[in-house]
């Protein structure tokens, strides 16, 4: 593990002494990444082409990790606001995973990638509308990138009809399966409460709301200066706190998916939950969370 760790840190050009809490939770995502390709080669070749959602959500839990590793390598170079967007991120790939798996995965697959199509068409279309209200020489400019996007679009529906000519000969499909609402997702897999107690937080960046304008002017305008370094600290651990909780939840993720393709996975993979947890609880009993 040391090793992963000293070579994450050699390729991304950073130094965590200052920051031991982080290394943990860097060894633990790590650790578990590499849980998962440990348990990934105990699948057989022909297991996997039999089940194509397989492939699908493990390069979903990849970009999960990508994000991970965003977020702590953001916090690392003391860049917490971000660290919160790929913490975000990762958590909304983990639910989708989660969500997918919980249920009938070769119609919830593809209700996920006919989801996306279906949204890009609206997009193209809006953008035309948008287009109507410009000059004509603004028109002019946009009008080829508008065709381009639609050849493209051709192709992805021409995909997705491949891509459900396929999964239905492995499986049942339901073609008409609905994807449902970000919440509703949460709430479906039984995580409604980390809907509302921390994904809601981490969007706070995403969306750029008022809490982070409103913390500053609090903070500037609180007279009394030990409290505010408090708060200041506080702060700055509750953000920690939360790419910890992501770095759990993705690493959850991993065990579900590991259990649903009935994948060996090593006790390395608990450990690196069990050590996400510890790192959670770390800062929340320093707060008195």
């Amino acid at each position: 593990m040391a090793d992963l760790v000293a070579a994450f840190l050699s390729e991304h050009e950073l130094r965590m002494e200052w920051w031991p809490w982080g290394r943990a939770l860097l060894a633990a995502f790590l650790s578990g990444r590499e849980a998962l390709s440990v348990a990934m080669a105990t699948s057989s070749e022909a297991a996997m082409e039999k089940v194509p959602s397989f492939g699908v959500l493990h390069h979903l839990t990849e970009r999960a990790a990508e994000h991970i590793a965003g977020a702590i390598v953001c916090f690392a170079t003391k860049n917490a606001a971000s660290a919160e967007v790929g913490a975000r991120t990762s958590f909304e790939v983990g639910v989708n995973v989660r969500y997918i798996v919980k249920g009938d995965r070769n119609s919830r697959v593809v209700a996920w990638i006919k989801h996306y199509v279906m949204q890009d068409e609206k997009q193209i279309t809006e953008w035309e509308k948008a287009l109507g209200q410009l000059s004509p020489s603004e028109r002019e400019i946009g009008t080829p990138r508008i065709g381009v996007r639609r050849r493209v679009h051709a192709l992805r529906r021409s995909w997705l009809s491949a891509t459900e000519a396929e999964f239905a000969q492995v499986g049942p499909l339901n073609v008409n399966e609905p994807w449902p609402s970000i919440i509703n997702r949460f709430a479906l897999i039984g995580e409604a409460v980390a809907y509302r107690t921390t994904y809601a937080r981490l969007s706070s960046q995403t969306h750029a709301d008022a809490e982070d304008t409103l913390s500053y002017i609090f903070l500037s305008s609180y007279g009394d200066g030990p409290a505010l370094q408090q708060m200041a600290e506080e702060n700055i651990a509750f953000r920690q706190y939360l790419i910890g909780y992501s770095t759990h939840f993705y690493l959850e993720t991993l065990q579900q998916y590991c259990d649903v393709f009935s994948l060996k996975a090593p006790p390395a993979l608990q450990d690196a939950v069990d050590a996400a947890l510890w790192s959670m609880r770390e800062v929340a009993d320093q707060w008195n969370w």
